[in-house]
């Protein structure tokens, strides 16, 4: 029998888990540079997350049909949940990702797109997103060869969908 103790980096550095924190703390923490994170990332040993405010695009959730008359969405969409109770509630995601509103008009909400296939089906939602969202390209390391540390992200996902979503994707829009 192993009679180790194993520690977690929280643990031996005598500090309550993080949920999420900066590169800068995290290579801090870990004793390791900005550049090894995002390596991990580029290769898949971990999802980097971006904190956003109020970014306007497209959020396409995708259901299987088979679950769809349980889906916490048709609720959404029959308007028996608002879209907070949708997350909140029935945990379509983490918490730290959130859709900051819905996108309206003068006559009020933009409809939804509905696009059903025979074995899925997607909702596209015109919206405003806030907080943590992953980051779903994996050549973030070209942000060390840019001389002006600019990256620009073209999809983006929610944290930890549930596995009521087949897959959740948003597409922020560009300014032209």
């Amino acid at each position: 029998m192993n009679n180790k103790i194993q520690k977690n980096i929280w643990a031996l550095n005598k500090m309550p888990p993080l949920e999420y924190c900066s590169l800068s703390r995290a290579a801090k923490l870990l004793n390791c540079e900005i550049e090894d994170f995002l390596h991990w990332h580029d290769v898949g040993s971990i999802t980097l997350c971006i904190n956003l405010q109020e970014i306007k695009g497209t959020l396409k959730i995708k259901i299987d049909n088979k679950n769809a008359d349980e889906s916490p969405l048709k609720f959404y969409f029959d308007g028996t949940l608002t879209f907070n109770e949708l997350t909140r509630i029935y945990k379509t995601w983490s918490r730290h990702s959130k859709v900051y509103k819905l996108l309206t008009t003068k006559d009020g909400l933009v409809p939804p797109s509905i696009q059903t296939g025979p074995l899925t089906t997607t909702y596209e939602l015109k919206c405003f997103i806030s907080d943590l969202w992953s980051i779903e390209s994996r050549n973030i390391s070209i942000l060390l060869k840019d001389e002006k540390n600019a990256y620009e992200e073209r999809i983006l996902s929610a944290v930890s969908p549930s596995d009521s979503i087949l897959s959740n994707t948003f597409q922020p829009e560009l300014d032209e």
